[in-house]
Parts: structure tokens; sequence; C-alpha cells
């Protein structure tokens, strides 16, 4: 018999999806914020998508640049958190320990994207 698999997801995943649901309420191409914060568009690609972490500046930067405090996130970010806990979604601080062989399996960006981002709002397609 197997054991089940409980869902996770991590924190830098949900710190990713708040950068990038602030980025799409101003309409702004994610090519274009990359591009401002000195990175390529797929290195930024992989922190909206919680793939990587953002670091301490790439957050300073992108805050700036989108017009909210580092804070704001990260508020953002320990509310989506909450949420998730409350649906029985484990979130774990390193990616380094959300295996299967530790009884967890991530969950889809876009499941953490529908909490951060509640409303299934439609978004226009970003400006360049």
């Amino acid at each position: 018999m197997s054991a089940k698999l409980r869902p996770a997801t991590t924190y830098a995943a949900l710190v990713g999806r708040c950068l990038a649901a602030l980025r799409a309420e101003r309409d702004l191409a994610q090519a274009a914020l990359a591009a401002s914060l000195g990175l390529d568009a797929s290195a930024w690609s992989r922190v909206e998508g919680g793939v990587t972490a953002a670091t301490v500046e790439q957050l300073a930067l992108a805050c700036d640049r989108l017009g909210v405090r580092p804070a704001e996130v990260l508020a953002r970010a320990d509310a989506a958190a909450t949420s998730l806990r409350r649906q029985g979604v484990h979130v774990e601080p390193r990616r380094a320990l959300v295996t299967p062989s530790r009884g967890w399996a991530l969950v889809a960006s876009s499941v953490v994207g529908a909490v951060v981002a509640p409303g299934g709002r439609r978004r226009r397609r970003p400006r360049a």
C-alpha cells in the first residue's frame, strides 16, 4: 500500500504568485518587469511561478517598480498561506523539503494563484 501524498506549496511560490498578481493588476508585461530588474524573462518567470525564490534585492526592486512595499507583498503571501493551511495545504518555507518521499505533492501554481488573486478576475493582456 502506497502512502497518500498531501498537498503542499512553498512560501517562495506564494511570494512569486503575489508579485505576479500585482504585476498583472498593473497591466505590466512579465518581460518588461524582468528587464527593469536586470533579469531575462525566463528567470523572472521562475520567480513568479515559485520554481526559484526571489532574492531580497529582487523583491525590493520589483516592489519599487510595482509601487508597493515588500511588507505588503509578504502580508499577501501570509494571508494566502493562512487560507491554504485552512484548506489542508501544507506551506513549507524550504522547497527542498516538499518531496513525495516526505509525503508532500506540490500543488499547481494555478491553485496557489487562485488563492493569491481570488475571484478569477479576467485580466487584460499585459502591456509591454
